[in-house]
């Protein structure tokens, strides 16, 4: 992939040495079944390298969202979960959580989002067998709407990229690691 260089504003008084970011390719980014072990291998080298983690952002495209009533969606969220088994139980793990969603026709907001995890998540409520995983995935995306810690990214936006990582450096920021 190429390499973009951006600038990043840190927080005020924020130590920008004490942050380590990594923009790994996206989950069920699949080009080809090589691509897809090596976007694995480049997560899971990337998360085993680092001290601690401050944050995560989960690129999602928007259509994962509502195609195949979320299936896809679903599996991404699982596949987070997979890497991180302790997100959702956690309250302090599930605050570095991010999600932008993609690739959407038109702006979304975040509300319709949680409108739509919530409509999945009483769909598996209501089926024969609901699924309690499944049920867990959709009602933490739905809790990271309400708490500010989705956002859409339309492609008319160059600059929104940036404004959206600023966000998830203050949110993700812990009180210790500012200056007095």
């Amino acid at each position: 992939r190429d390499v973009e260089i951006v600038k990043v504003h840190f927080p005020p008084l924020v130590k920008s040495e004490q942050f380590s970011i990594i923009d790994c390719p996206g989950f069920y980014d699949t080009r080809k079944t090589n691509y897809e072990i090596t976007t694995s291998f480049s997560i899971d080298h990337s998360i085993l390298n680092l001290r601690k983690i401050d944050a995560i952002a989960q690129v999602i495209p928007y259509n994962l969202l509502v195609s195949s009533r979320g299936i896809y969606f679903v599996k991404a969220l699982k596949e987070l979960s997979n890497r991180f088994p302790n997100c959702f139980s956690d309250p302090i793990l599930s605050k570095k959580f991010f999600f932008l969603i993609t690739k959407q026709d038109q702006a979304i907001g975040v509300r319709d989002l949680q409108e739509r995890a919530l409509q999945l998540l009483e769909e598996e409520k209501n089926s024969s067998s609901p699924d309690l995983d499944k049920c867990l995935l959709l009602k933490f995306f739905a809790k990271q709407c309400q708490e500010g810690r989705v956002f859409t990214i339309l492609p008319t936006t160059p600059t929104q990229r940036i404004d959206i990582l600023n966000k998830v450096l203050q949110d993700a920021t812990p009180m210790d690691q500012k200056d007095d």
